[in-house]
């Protein structure tokens, strides 16, 4: 790979794996600057002309979009490509959709992973990619130069092993022979075939070299053109040794020269054969040996073109075999060995590997529609922005997903929209029914019953803008003091008008509340003037706005309170006689000695005088043991009379006196 203009390669990593991928594969590419942190990286781009850079994202610090900005502020229209781990597929896939990077590539590294992708880069950076070609691929395509990998170098190198051992003449050093000649070497002054024709000058020509002829001729008989494979040493008994040695002596040798056409034209037919059998390796070899006959045969030349063309499809259907099992690496590998071939026709490379591209694309493009799938089954249908269902579907079709596959999942995804956008209006969200229905709208699917949430949507929007008309002249009339009054021009009256349009929204119901209580204030206004008539006028209203609980209930108690007649004046209670002298009982002696307790009801009127009469027993517990010791004491009391017009008066009493014993 040849560098292109003064474009030079910049490598940020670390990584010792990354690092030997670049040396193996990027030796002519160009100047190559390796950078092990960002701060170099930059330092490295602000004093080259770098237009390729290759970042590993294990070293390029926390903000690698940062980064990247500032990489390409040093070094405009700057190609980069990112490798990262696995793990980090998120955030290269995001990359890769909004456009910040031209390719990304997964971790581990191979050489031919990183060789591909910087010769799509250098040929980007010049203008030799176009610009539609997929940003996420993580291969690129190689732009010219052969690149021999080491089976097929092995392969040629037995095939040419294979033809030279089956040509060369005996001869003391075989392996100085060119592979372009059979002529043995000869020494100045020996002629190679003296002992066979038994002079070594004059005599006609057949008696010279007849002996030799006779045996090649006899060779081509038995078929024997060329010597065996591993034969060293030796005269060699081949058709093609045995004529190499005339002509060694006698370059211009009829019957040698028409013995190497003879044998030319069977390999040439052996050649073409093959080619038409399908048999490409046994094609080269009958070709190699054709080769050393007669190097300058110019059949040779359209045989070796329909040597390449046969190779070239042998690879192509190989390559087309590992694309088809997933071996996209090993299918670029391959179609470098076609590349490697002289005279190679490019379009037919160039359609091989577009089939690598595509299938490369349709791998990446199923992987997005899976990773879309399961954030919408996650319920991450439009955020977080790049790990979202819409931005995986959008990623897969850039990449050409298949048509069936995008429109199902394109479907599914339109119809999770819509149903949140029902869910959005059914929470009188008029907004986020609307940003949903857009989303769906967006889409190229074809959606079921998105027409109809569409017109659901109009008649809500319109409903909401006539119910924040209403609410805008409710909070006029409110601030202006027109609680419900003039009729049909009151803050009350647009706002039961709003909120018969729309029952869910709580606004029409606070500012109700407010109207309410508004009225409450003007009714405690009027109490307190007693107005009381105003008042619970006042009060109803407050009440038929939606005045609730405990205050309009004690404000009501206060009106029909104030309202009432006063009470009549209580009832003075009756007078009581009020006792000034008090004689304890005597405790009779008897109940005394006996241990007896007791109590006795006693009944007797104070007279005007003060004195107790008519003293009489009541009830005795027990009986006939305390009554006189009680009616004794009660005779010796003394009482304040009852005064009434301020005159004594009789006035009857109880009492009941307790005998108890002390301890």
């Amino acid at each position: 790979m040849a560098s292109l203009g003064k474009t030079e390669l910049l490598i940020l990593s670390a990584d010792p794996a990354v690092r030997e991928a670049a040396e193996a594969s990027l030796r002519d590419a160009g100047p190559v600057h390796i950078a092990d942190d960002a701060v170099s990286a930059l330092d490295l781009a602000a004093r080259h002309p770098v237009g390729v850079v290759v970042v590993d994202l294990e070293n390029a610090g926390n903000d690698i979009e940062s980064l990247i900005d500032t990489l390409k502020e040093l070094a405009p229209g700057m190609i980069t490509i990112l490798a990262g781990d696995h793990d980090a597929l998120a955030e290269l896939t995001h990359l890769n959709v909004d456009g910040t990077v031209f390719r990304f590539l997964i971790k581990p590294v191979s050489g031919g992973q990183l060789r591909m992708a910087v010769e799509s880069a250098m040929q980007k950076c010049v203008g030799g990619v176009d610009d539609t070609e997929d940003a996420g691929s993580p291969v690129g395509w190689w732009a010219s130069g052969p690149l021999m990998y080491a089976g097929f170098a092995a392969l040629a190198l037995v095939a040419g092993s294979a033809a030279w051992m089956l040509t060369a003449p005996s001869a003391p050093d075989s392996s100085q022979r060119p592979a372009t000649s059979v002529v043995s070497p000869v020494v100045p002054g020996e002629s190679m075939l003296e002992a066979e024709t038994g002079e070594s000058t004059g005599g006609v020509y057949s008696s010279r070299f007849g002996v030799v002829l006779a045996r090649a001729e006899q060779a081509i008989q038995e078929q024997r053109y060329v010597g065996e494979e591993g034969e060293e040493g030796g005269e060699g008994d081949d058709a093609v040794s045995l004529y190499g040695r005339i002509l060694a002596e006698d370059p211009d040798n009829p019957a040698a020269i028409k013995g190497l056409e003879k044998i030319m034209r069977v390999f040439v037919a052996d050649t073409r054969e093959a080619l038409e059998t399908g048999d490409v390796e046994g094609a080269e070899r009958a070709y190699d040996v054709a080769s050393q006959v007669l190097p300058n045969d110019p059949r040779l030349a359209a045989l070796e073109q329909q040597l390449v063309d046969a190779r070239v499809v042998e690879l192509v259907a190989e390559a087309r075999a590992e694309v088809a099992s997933g071996d996209l690496e090993q299918a670029e590998q391959t179609l470098s060995r076609v590349e490697s071939l002289e005279n190679a026709d490019p379009k037919v490379v160039e359609d091989a590997r577009q089939a690598i591209e595509d299938r490369f694309r349709a791998e990446q493009a199923a992987r997005y529609l899976s990773l879309g799938q399961k954030r919408l089954a996650s319920g991450r249908l439009v955020e977080p922005g790049d790990d979202c269902a819409l931005t995986y579907l959008r990623a897969a079709r850039n990449n050409d997903a298949d048509a069936d596959a995008t429109a199902e999942f394109e479907r599914v995804l339109g119809e999770a929209m819509l149903a949140r956008s029902r869910g959005a209006l059914d929470e009188n969200s008029t907004t986020g029914a609307r940003e949903w229905l857009g989303h769906a709208e967006a889409l190229e699917a074809d959606i079921e019953g998105l027409d109809q949430l569409e017109a659901a949507v109009v008649r809500r929007e319109t409903i909401d803008a006539e119910h924040d008309r209403l609410l805008a002249l409710a909070s006029e009339r409110l601030d202006s003091g027109q609680l419900i009054t003039p009729d049909g021009d009151s803050a009350r009256d647009y706002l039961r008008a709003a909120q018969g349009l729309a029952p869910q929204d709580p606004r029409a119901a606070q500012e109700l509340a407010r109207v309410a209580d508004r009225l409450m204030e003007q009714a405690l206004t009027a109490l307190a003037s007693d107005d009381h008539a105003e008042a619970e006028e006042l009060l109803a209203e407050a009440r038929a706005t939606g005045a609730r609980g405990e205050a309009p209930d004690r404000l009501e108690q206060r009106i029909r309170l104030a309202m009432a007649p006063p009470p009549p004046p209580e009832p003075k209670p009756d007078p009581v006689p009020v006792r000034r002298k008090y004689v304890p009982p005597e405790y009779p002696r008897d109940a005394l000695l006996r241990g007896v307790e007791g109590t006795v009801e006693v009944s007797f009127t104070v007279m005007p005088d003060g004195e107790p009469d008519n003293v009489s027993v009541v009830t005795a517990k027990p009986r006939n043991t305390f009554d006189r010791a009680a009616m004794n004491a009660v005779r010796q009391w003394q009482f304040d009379p009852v005064l009434i017009d301020g005159e004594p008066v009789p006035h009857p009493m109880h009492v009941e006196i307790e005998f108890v014993l002390n301890e």
